[in-house]
């Protein structure tokens, strides 16, 4: 597993790096936080060549976060250029770690 976000303090909404996911049959994303806050996660996914500026919600992966722990995203047959992680804040503090695993075609 990669870390790709480190423990970031989040109080607003934020969208993470983009990670590329072309050449990738399939990926893991694992979100870790802690803190007191309420908000949600989700994956946003993009088509676009090589700068990305259009996003789309991956259908289904929006979850609801208020207590530490961990979530964890499971995507296969990725038909996509790229991801992201999309914290949505609706009130307090949240720390976010990210990690990911690809597998190839």
């Amino acid at each position: 597993m990669n870390k790709y976000y480190d423990s970031q303090v989040l109080t607003s909404t934020t969208n993470t790096p983009t990670k590329d996911v072309y050449n990738c049959d399939r990926y893991a994303i694992q979100a870790d936080y802690t803190g007191t806050f309420s908000g949600s996660l989700k994956l946003e996914v993009s088509n676009d060549d090589d700068t990305v500026t259009n996003w789309t919600e991956l259908t289904g992966s929006s979850v609801a976060i208020t207590s530490a722990g961990t979530y964890t995203w499971n995507v296969k047959h990725v038909a996509y250029r790229a991801v992201r992680v999309v914290y949505t804040y609706t009130s307090g503090s949240c720390t976010l770690s990210l990690s990911i695993t690809t597998k190839g075609e």
